[in-house]
Parts: structure tokens; sequence; C-alpha cells
């Protein structure tokens, strides 16, 4: 019997516990929409700062500053095992505080753990899409299709939440999401060390997609981190009134930035 068809049945007194990464193909619509179904996602199971403490200072003992404990929290975004790494490089770190401020997806223990758990499962397109989506703040379907050349990036994003791969939505509608910092973190720095110059390509496509769409802090951000010059031609190129919903505060941001 598939899991499925357990549920369907109207089992009295039973409970059924699932533990897994992917939802698969679960229908799980009519339950939860009877309130039968009790869900533990990411965000349940990631770390309060409390427990963040309770960690490095109680079962680790590494009596760390409050400030620490604070700025390790917010860089690991209450991931258990991000926090649980980042405590092996503090043990060894000569200065511990030096150490939590420059700790991110480039950190060896993240490299290892984050290219055997997550990215050796993936395959060559989704792992393509993930390195070249990495510079971008925020994903759409649009914006990743204009940004990569594809044309199935929302379908994509959709797997990736599914299968709860540090994708992180923004809304309830499932049109915007974020990745994970130092998921974001690890693959932007596998795409600016594979091609330099598919980076500049990548942060101008974003930058002409922004600039379409009359978002004009992220077109400027993206033309500067792709070509300096070409940020010039954007921000020369944007309507003030379309950029700045009519402000002048906006036409004079959009000044500012070029110079």
């Amino acid at each position: 019997m598939s899991v499925d068809a357990l549920l369907d049945q109207p089992l009295q007194n039973v409970h059924v516990v699932v533990s897994t990464r992917s939802d698969g193909a679960l229908r799980l619509g009519r339950i939860r929409a009877s309130g039968g179904l009790l869900e533990l996602r990411g965000r349940e199971l990631g770390f309060t700062v409390e427990e963040t403490r309770d960690l490095l200072n109680g079962t680790v003992g590494l009596a760390l500053a409050e400030e620490d404990v604070l700025l390790l929290h917010e860089r690991t975004e209450g991931w258990p095992a991000g926090v649980q790494l980042a405590s092996l490089g503090v043990r060894v770190a000569d200065d511990r505080s030096t150490f939590l401020r420059s700790f991110g997806g480039s950190n060896r223990h993240i490299v290892d753990y984050l290219t055997e758990v997550v990215l050796e499962s993936l395959t060559d397109e989704v792992r393509i899409f993930l390195v070249e989506t990495s510079m971008l703040r925020s994903l759409t379907g649009p914006l990743c299709d204009a940004v990569t050349g594809g044309e199935d990036s929302s379908e994509i994003l959709d797997d990736l939440e599914r299968n709860n791969l540090f994708l992180i939505p923004l809304d309830d509608e499932r049109v915007g999401y974020r990745y994970h910092h130092l998921f974001a973190e690890l693959l932007h720095q596998e795409l600016r060390t594979r091609s330099p110059t598919r980076t500049r390509e990548l942060h101008r496509a974003a930058s002409r997609w922004h600039a379409g769409a009359g978002n004009v802090d992220e077109a400027l951000a993206h033309a500067i981190a792709g070509d300096q010059p070409h940020a010039a031609g954007v921000a020369a190129g944007l309507e003030p009134d379309r950029a700045s919903g009519g402000s002048r505060e906006g036409a004079q941001r959009v000044a500012v930035a070029d110079r």
C-alpha cells in the first residue's frame, strides 16, 4: 500500500509520521485543508537565538560573547548544521570574532557539506541553474529565464522548493524566492571562479530585466557588478518618471549612481 493510499483510509487513532527532505508525490492539499496535517518545515526546524546560544556555549562549551552568538545566528539563519559546522572552525580559530565575521559559504566545512549532501545529488542542468542565478538577491521565473536564457525557470524553482534545497519563499503565492545566504555564497563563489566573463554577462542580463521592470536600484547594482561603463548607460537610459514613480528623489538617485 502506498503512503497516499494509506492516508486516504478513514483510520481512527492512527498517526502517520513522514520524515523526508522532499515532498515527492505526496498529495497533502486535502489533508492540510481538513486540519489533519502537522508540518515541520525548515522554518520550524531552524534554531532560535536561544537554541544557537545553548548549542555553542552549553553543549559545545565555546563561551562566546553575546554579539558573536547573534552574528553567527544571523550568518547561518539558524540552520542547525551550519551552526554546528561553524563551531568546528571557532574551536581552532586564533581570533574567534574575526573568524565569525568572515564565516560564510566559502568556509571549507560548509563547502564540503553542501557539495556532498546537496550539489552532488543534482543534475547538471539544475546545478548550472543554481550557479547562474546565485547572484540574484531575489528570484522569480521570468527573471531567471532572462538571466539564464532558459524557458522553464518557474518549474525549476518549484522543484527546488518541493525538495527543500535551501530555497526560501518570499511570498505565499510561490512567485518570489531567495537562496539561503550560505548556499548563495557557495554558488556565487563557484560562478566567479569558473567564469568571470559569464558572471558579467549574467549581471548585464539581470540589469536589463530590472531596468525593463522599472527597478532602478537592482538595475544599477547589477550593471555596476557587470560592467562599470555599462552602468552609466543604464542610468542614462532609465526614464526618471518610470524609474522613480515620478518622484524627484528617484531621478536624483539615478543621477548620483551615474556619477
